[in-house]
Parts: structure tokens; C-alpha cells; sequence
């Protein structure tokens, strides 16, 4: 579904479509609750740059103590 265009910055609200869910017998979906206050948050998301030297952080500590052991 298309929630807002990203094509722009003006952040405008474009639509939710759900006619191309697909459900199982017995089931329905509830939109009664759905609804937006004008409030967007974002979570950065690290570079696998940022990943890479963490993990590598880690396995050093994890080496040094394996061999203090």
C-alpha cells in the first residue's frame, strides 16, 4: 500500500489500499482504530560501516577474554 509519496518533501498523505490483502476464511480486517495524529518519527538506521566495526569490537573483546581465560 502507499502510504505517503516520497517523490516530494511536502509529506502529504497519499492513501491506504488494502484491496490486495488477502485474508484468511473467517477473517476480517478492522480499520475502525486506524488513524494517524499528524506525527511521523523516523529511526535512524546504522551503516554497515557502523555494524562492521561493532561487530569486529565485539569478537576483540571476545578474544581478549578467551585468552586471559
Amino acid at each position: 500500500f502507499a502510504l505517503f509519496s516520497w517523490g516530494s518533501s511536502d509529506g502529504s498523505f497519499s492513501s491506504i489500499d488494502f484491496s490486495g490483502l488477502q485474508l484468511a476464511a473467517g477473517t476480517r480486517l478492522d480499520t475502525s482504530r486506524l488513524y494517524l495524529d499528524g506525527t511521523v518519527s523516523v529511526q535512524a538506521v546504522p551503516e554497515p560501516a557502523t555494524w562492521a566495526l561493532m561487530l569486529a569490537g565485539a569478537g576483540l573483546v571476545a578474544l581478549r577474554r578467551r585468552r586471559q581465560d
